[in-house]
């Protein structure tokens, strides 16, 4: 990858960190959520250690520590699946609202990305949604391109399988360089982050 671009990669973060921003939006309302499940739990869990403890008069401590393990594995199973299920909901809302970005929008983020990740001389397969988008950044891309020695882009009629952005095609490689790439890079990077916004107490 290019990394000569300071402009196109300021332009990557400013419109990253309004996906991250989106994101955060839909987290301050996951975080709402998780509080009440925990509080069920809470209440789940008291519930059991009380039956727990009326039973405990007819368990041996084996058969005692043993019911205990595994409704503490139940739990944290529990859990997991909750906070796997508001992240992938949070990171789903980013996804749709970087989809409704406008046409002017969408140029500048196709225009940075074909900037910062292209090596040379390949060929540009848009997004049916974003073909257009590609083609008005075309030129100035190709002369951004060419300050860098590296060889101007061609652009192939829309046909990749995707909902915005483009693909990156070469003799030997392929670069998904979709809106949904984008933030699954973001998700990548962020998702430990966004796991302790959300759950961390």
């Amino acid at each position: 990858m290019a990394n000569n671009n300071s402009g196109a990669d300021a332009l990557i973060g400013r419109i990253l960190a309004d996906a991250q921003a989106e994101a955060d939006a839909a987290l301050a309302d996951a975080d709402k959520e998780a509080e009440r499940i925990a509080l069920i739990a809470k209440d789940e869990c008291f519930r059991i250690e009380s039956e727990t403890e009326l039973k405990a008069k007819r368990l041996n401590d084996a058969a005692q520590e043993k019911s205990r393990t595994n409704a503490a594995l139940d739990s944290r199973k529990y859990a997991l699946k909750v906070k796997r299920a508001l992240i992938d909901e949070a990171f789903a809302l980013a996804t749709e609202r970087m989809e409704q970005k406008s046409d002017e929008e969408r140029s500048a983020l196709i225009k940075a990305l074909l900037i910062r990740e292209a090596e040379g001389g390949e060929t540009i397969i848009p997004a049916a949604r974003d073909e257009a988008n590609a083609k008005s950044v075309l030129a100035e891309v190709n002369a951004a391109l060419a300050e860098t020695g590296r060889a101007p882009l061609a652009i192939a009629p829309a046909d990749a399988d995707i909902t915005g952005g483009f693909i990156l095609k070469a003799a030997g490689y392929e670069k998904n360089c979709s809106f949904a790439a984008v933030l699954r890079e973001v998700r990548a990077a962020e998702e430990s982050a966004v796991a302790g916004i959300l759950f961390e107490r």
